[in-house]
C-alpha cells in the first residue's frame, strides 16, 4: 500500500511537469522524484523483508514483498519511458525550430523585430501540440496496459497464495498423520511389553505351583518295608 501511494505521488509530479513545455528542467525534476521513489521502494522492501524473516513461515511473506517491489518498479519504468519520449520530442522540436529559423535568415529586419523573441513559428507550435497530444495518448495507453497487467499480477499472486496455503495445509495434515502413526507404534510397543510381562509372570507362577506339588508328592510316598522280629520269624531261621 505504501509503494502504491508513493507511485501515485510520483505520477502526479511527473505528468504536470512534462505537460508544460517539455524542456530539460521540467523533465529533470520528475527524474529526481523517480530516483527518490526508487530509493524509497528499496528501503520499504528491506523493512518488509526483515519483518517477514521474523515470522514462522517467511517465504510467502517475502514473495509478496518482492512482487510489490517488482510492480512498483515496473510502473516507474513506464513513467521513465514516457519521459524519454518527451525528451526526444522536445529535442526534435528545438532542432526543427532552429532549422526553421535558419531558413528565415533572409527575412526583412522589420519582420524579425515585430515578433517577440520567445514566439515560435505556427508550424513548430502545431508540431509541438501534436507531439504533446501523442505523448498524452501514449501515456493513457500505457496506463491502461499497466492496469491490466496489475490486475493480472494480482490474480496470479492470489492463485499463488492459495496454492501455498493448500500446500501448507497438506504439510500440516501429513505431520498430524505421522504423529498419529508414531503414537500408535509407541502404544503397540507398550502393549507388547505388558503382554510379555504378563506371560512371564504366568509362567513363573505355574513353575512355582508345579514345584510345590512335586514336593508334596515326594513327602507322601510309602516307606520301604523293615525286617520282621516276630517269634514265628525267629523259629524259621536256621
Amino acid at each position: 500500500m505504501q509503494i502504491a501511494i508513493l507511485f501515485i505521488a510520483v505520477y502526479a509530479v511527473i505528468m504536470p511537469s512534462t505537460a508544460k513545455n517539455g524542456d530539460q528542467q521540467s523533465i529533470e525534476n520528475p527524474r529526481t522524484q523517480i530516483r527518490q521513489a526508487k530509493a524509497e521502494i528499496e528501503s520499504n522492501y528491506k523493512e518488509k523483508e526483515a519483518a517477514c524473516l521474523k515470522k514462522f513461515v517467511a517465504n510467502p511473506c517475502i514473495d509478496e514483498a518482492k512482487l510489490q517491489k517488482k510492480n512498483a518498479l515496473a510502473l516507474i519504468k513506464q513513467r521513465e519511458m514516457v519521459l524519454n519520449d518527451e525528451e526526444r520530442a522536445s529535442k526534435k522540436t528545438k532542432l526543427e525550430s532552429k532549422q526553421l529559423q535558419a531558413t528565415t535568415t533572409n527575412t526583412p529586419p522589420q519582420t524579425k523585430t515585430n515578433l517577440p523573441s520567445h514566439v515560435t513559428s505556427p508550424q513548430a507550435e502545431v508540431k509541438s501540440n501534436e507531439q504533446a497530444n501523442a505523448s498524452q495518448k501514449n501515456a493513457s495507453q500505457i496506463q491502461r496496459q499497466q492496469e491490466k497487467q496489475t490486475q493480472k499480477q494480482s490474480q496470479t499472486h492470489a492463485q499463488a497464495k492459495l496454492r501455498a496455503h493448500k500446500a501448507e495445509q497438506k504439510k500440516i495434515e501429513a505431520a498430524k498423520k505421522a504423529a498419529k502413526r508414531a503414537n500408535k507404534s509407541a502404544q503397540d510397543s507398550v502393549n507388547a511389553a505388558k503382554y510379555q510381562s504378563k506371560v512371564a509372570a504366568a509362567y513363573k507362577r505355574k513353575s512355582a505351583v508345579e514345584e510345590k506339588n512335586a514336593s508334596r508328592n515326594k513327602a507322601k510316598a510309602a516307606p520301604l518295608p523293615s525286617v520282621s522280629t516276630s517269634p514265628a520269624a525267629s523259629k524259621s531261621l536256621p
